[in-house]
């Protein structure tokens, strides 16, 4: 028999009985690590393996022949928090049950990052990609300095902008508009000045001097040591964010196109002696991790071919983030952190390990890369990209995790009396222990101010409303209804970006609405034609990855099977935005919308002024006379006050009966 058939024949029933359990006592992952395989006809391969994330890696290493010049670096990552120091609750109906239970949650992350550096002692490099404040009232209401105070006790490596950084704008708490004698990045500057860990700020420049913004805090790039590593660091944001905050707050600067920037962030940290470079960077993409049969993310390994085209059927190859990377030198960057995209990544991109942990604290991404200081030159072939860790509090003591139960063994409990219980998650074999100094001493100040406004109970819903960015949103649609309410037009739309997350049955508090709808957009009246009101639906409805527009007043025809292209900012190309799945709209009564006849639209600041999402094609060419803000109400406010009145006159919108849709007068029909 040839070698590589007996391998693998002896790898396949030593797999097979770990699988069905062997002689261990508990359950095993169903994805186990294989370092090595021979293939027959090929060379053994031995490449970056994707591991379960309790697998520890120390299949990698260094051997005794090599010493002390092989150097572990444990990358371990963040991206979005946006505030979500208190964390989060998850759901599961368990029999006749509903079982809830914390996911990240600031004494619960500290928890995890202490574990990982007890297990590698001087050896983790713990980073941020940006987007860290802006999304929460304990947040919020301090612009970020809650925040900052936890990544200094966190004690992060280094962070980097995201374009959620610039929400804030000036310096006054009561205000995120800035005046015209304003520091229209008076916010940010003083979270970078106050920051115990540096801001990596690679392609923001101060159009007033041309070079890179130099705030007290910021560096242009970073060479940072770590077990005898020099690991350089450079930092991007987005070059969408002009598009995607209020237009006032980044007035003055510019936002460098990002493979220019990268490229001189990378060769400047290599003159300052860097050995590894690593990427920082604001911009995401879509994947797919995949489930190992249970719920949780990925394992996969390699075999036969390169890891780069098995993620080829895993992850979007005309995303942001993979059309940015294929465009990069090769060897210009020997990993990236990524964020952006609120994704799970553990991926290749043209051969370049990639990592993003999702959003709001809810993971930690990890990767390990292996230097070799005598050769000088990263080991490759060691890399190791895990699986992005849940950041629990406890495990469903069915399943030994906290993706979900094991409901089969829920059934059998029930059988005899018992239930689901939970306990305590583990980590790397430790027990997760809350960091009772978070909120015992850290943040008990800024938690007990917002406590009395937060637990305010604003309507109880008997059902769930949901959030679909991509679909008719329950919301959404419910938020362009507010907004049409407190406007009194006939028609309004808002973003579906503009909301962040469902609200859930029960009592909905004012700390719950915040949470989904964080962003302090002031409503607006615009008046414009049916012609122009035409185009915000075709944007609205388009193939553009910002999901689907939240309108209201309106019935809309789209087909998903099919596209429509049509120049609507009339630059000679066809633009994604610009694909359309619209067929025909009228009014929600079947009045048609007459293309040359005016009429009052009602939105949002990020839509109606700073154009975000593309909206700007139609409402900035609108002369400001035909435009109102009304700076008194954000588009929260106007949700609640919606809310509020619905119940005053017994409107049952939240009813497992009558859907708030059916209530509504937007909506989409897709016509198959």
């Amino acid at each position: 028999m040839k070698k590589g058939y007996w391998v693998l024949g002896i790898l396949a029933l030593v797999v097979a009985w770990l699988l069905t359990g062997g002689c261990s006592s508990g359950p095993l992952p169903l994805n186990l690590p294989l370092p090595s395989i021979a293939v027959p006809g090929d060379q053994s391969y031995r490449g970056p393996v994707y591991s379960y994330p309790d697998w520890n890696g120390d299949e990698f290493l260094p051997k005794e022949s090599e010493g002390s010049t092989v150097k572990r670096i444990v990358v371990v990552s963040t991206n979005d928090f946006h505030g979500n120091l208190e964390g989060n609750s998850e759901k599961f109906l368990v029999g006749s049950e509903e079982m809830k239970f914390q996911v990240g949650g600031a004494e619960v992350i500290s928890s995890y990052v202490n574990i990982l550096r007890k297990r590698y002692p001087q050896q983790v490099l713990l980073l941020d990609a940006g987007d860290m404040y802006s999304g929460t009232l304990i947040s919020d209401s301090f612009k970020g300095d809650s925040v900052v105070q936890y990544y200094n006790y966190l004690q992060y490596d280094a962070v980097t902008l995201g374009n959620h950084e610039f929400d804030y704008g000036p310096v006054a708490l009561e205000r995120r508009v800035p005046n015209a004698k304003e520091d229209a990045q008076g916010a940010i500057k003083k979270i970078v000045a106050s920051s115990k860990v540096p801001f990596v700020i690679s392609n923001v420049l101060d159009l007033a001097t041309g070079r890179l913004v130099t705030w007290p805090g910021s560096v242009s790039s970073l060479v940072k040591r770590v077990n005898g590593v020099d690991v350089g660091i450079v930092g991007i944001t987005t070059t969408d964010t002009p598009g995607k905050v209020i237009k006032d707050n980044v007035r003055g600067l510019y936002f460098e196109k990002m493979v220019a920037a990268i490229l001189k962030g990378a060769h400047d940290v290599r003159n300052n002696g860097a050995q590894v470079v690593l990427l920082l960077i604001h911009e995401g993409n879509d994947c797919a991790l995949g489930s190992d049969g249970a719920g949780r993310p990925i394992t996969k390994v390699g075999v036969n071919k390169s890891l780069e085209n098995a993620d080829k059927a895993l992850c979007d190859q005309s995303g942001a983030l993979a059309e940015l990377l294929k465009k990069l030198p090769a060897k210009s960057v020997d990993a990236v952190v990524s964020g952006h995209s609120h994704t799970l990544i553990s991926h290749y991109f043209s051969k370049i390990p990639v990592i993003q942990a999702g959003s709001k604290g809810g993971y930690l991404a990890r990767m390990e890369l292996f230097y070799d200081s005598k050769e000088k030159r990263l080991l490759e072939d060691r890399t190791v990209l895990y699986a992005p860790v849940k950041t629990c509090k406890n495990f469903f003591a069915t399943s030994l995790d906290c993706f979900r139960p094991d409901m089969k063994a829920v059934e059998k409990l029930e059988k005899k009396g018992g239930k689901e219980s939970l306990l305590a998650a583990k980590f790397l074999g430790e027990e997760i222990i809350a960091d009772g100094k978070v909120w015992g001493t850290l943040l008990k100040s800024y938690k007990d101010k917002v406590d009395k406004q937060g637990q305010e109970v604003v309507v109880t819903l008997k059902r769930d409303l949901k959030h679909d960015r991509d679909g008719s949103s329950e919301l959404g649609t419910l938020l362009a209804d507010a907004i049409r309410f407190v406007t009194k037009t006939p028609v309004a739309v808002t973003n579906p970006g503009g909301v962040r997350s469902s609200l859930s049955k029960g009592p909905i508090t004012f700390a719950d609405i915040y949470k989904s709808v964080p962003f302090e957009n002031n409503v607006m009246k615009v008046r414009m034609t049916g012609r122009e009101l035409e185009k915000l639906v075709k944007i609205g409805t388009s193939v553009q990855g910002y999901g689907l527009g939240n309108f209201s007043g309106l019935k809309i025809w789209v087909n998903k099977n099919r596209s429509h292209s049509e120049d609507l900012n009339g630059n000679g190309s066809i633009e994604e935005f610009e694909k359309s799945y619209f067929v025909k709209m009228t009014f929600s009564d079947g009045t048609p919308v007459i293309l040359e006849k005016e009429y009052e639209v009602g939105t949002q600041t990020f839509l109606g002024q700073s154009g975000g999402d593309n909206y700007g094609i139609v409402f900035s060419p609108i002369a400001e006379e035909n435009k109102l803000v009304d700076y008194n109400m954000t588009y929260r406010q106007a949700l609640i006050k919606y809310l509020e009145h619905l119940e005053s006159i017994k409107v049952d919108y939240h009813s497992a009966e009558k859907s708030y849709l059916d209530y509504s007068p937007s909506k989409y029909i897709w016509n198959e």
